[in-house]
């Protein structure tokens, strides 16, 4: 669990929502030297994640349509987390 957004919104609510997003590895400019056997391994779907499969969760959280979602973290990593 990430502390910020909890601790975050116990200060902001009711006016501000606070929620995370943690994201794995996504292809981007920043990640493009990544060797590919180094993602499959950390990956649990063996790729790494698209911008567009970020996009619509932050267009979702930034909506009216989440306006009950606060004090969340959101997890879009590909199973990276939940590998011991």
């Amino acid at each position: 669990m990430v502390v910020f957004p909890v601790a975050s919104t116990m200060q902001a609510a009711p006016e501000v929502r606070v929620n995370a997003i943690a994201p794995g590895i996504i292809k981007t400019a920043m990640t493009e030297e990544l060797p590919g056997e180094m993602v499959e391994a950390l990956q649990l779907v063996k790729r790494a994640g698209k911008v567009e499969e970020v996009v619509p969760l932050v267009t979702y959280l930034a909506s009216d349509e989440s306006s009950f979602v606060t004090g969340s973290e959101m997890v879009v990593d590909g199973g990276w987390a939940i590998q011991a």
